[in-house]
C-alpha cells in the first residue's frame, strides 16, 4: 500500500483514485464548457458505448436516476422523498393495487407514477400506470370523472 501525495489516502496501483477524481472534478468545474463539448463529441463518435454505459448506469441506479429526472422537472426534495416513501409501500394511492404494467422490454414491472398537477407543477400522489393513464385521458377533469362514473353505473344497472 502506498500513501498519496495529500497523505490522506492509501492505494494500490499507479495513483490514488480519490485524489484523481477530485482533481478531475475540479478541472471539469473550471473548464465546464470545454468538458461539456468534449463529452458530447465523444458520445457522438462512440454511440454504442455511450448507450451501453448509460443503460448500465440507469439499470444499476434507478432511484438516483428517478430523483435526478424529477429534479430536472422542478420538483423539490420533500416532494421526491414523499414519492419514494409511497413507492416503498408499493400501492397506487387511487385504486390501492400494486403496479402490474410491464416496462417497454416486457421484463420488469414498471415503477409507480409520480402524479402532479401540470398547471401548478405540485405533487399530488403516486399512481399505478392504469390510474395515471385514466387521469390523463379524462384530462384531469372531475366533471369528466363524474360523468363517466354515472355512465358506468347506468350501464351496469347499479345507479343509486
Amino acid at each position: 500500500m502506498k500513501t498519496c501525495k495529500s497523505g490522506l489516502h492509501q492505494y494500490d496501483g499507479k495513483q490514488c483514485l480519490v485524489c484523481k477524481y477530485a482533481r478531475l472534478a475540479s478541472w471539469r468545474a473550471k473548464n465546464r464548457e470545454y468538458a461539456k463539448t468534449a463529452s458530447a463529441e465523444w458520445r457522438a463518435s462512440n454511440i454504442e458505448r455511450a448507450k451501453a454505459t448509460r443503460h448500465k448506469y440507469r439499470t444499476e441506479n434507478p432511484d438516483t436516476v428517478r430523483a435526478s429526472d424529477l429534479r430536472k422537472h422542478g420538483f423539490n426534495t420533500q416532494e421526491i422523498n414523499k414519492h419514494f416513501s409511497a413507492v416503498e409501500k408499493g400501492k397506487c394511492e387511487a385504486c390501492g393495487h400494486p403496479e402490474t404494467a410491464l416496462d417497454t422490454e416486457g421484463i420488469r414491472t414498471k415503477r409507480l407514477c409520480f402524479d402532479h398537477n401540470h398547471a401548478t407543477g405540485r405533487y399530488r400522489g403516486t399512481l399505478c400506470s392504469s390510474c395515471n393513464t385514466a387521469l390523463g385521458f379524462l384530462k384531469e377533469s372531475p366533471e369528466r370523472f363524474r360523468s363517466l362514473l354515472a355512465y358506468l353505473e347506468r350501464a351496469l344497472g347499479c345507479q343509486k
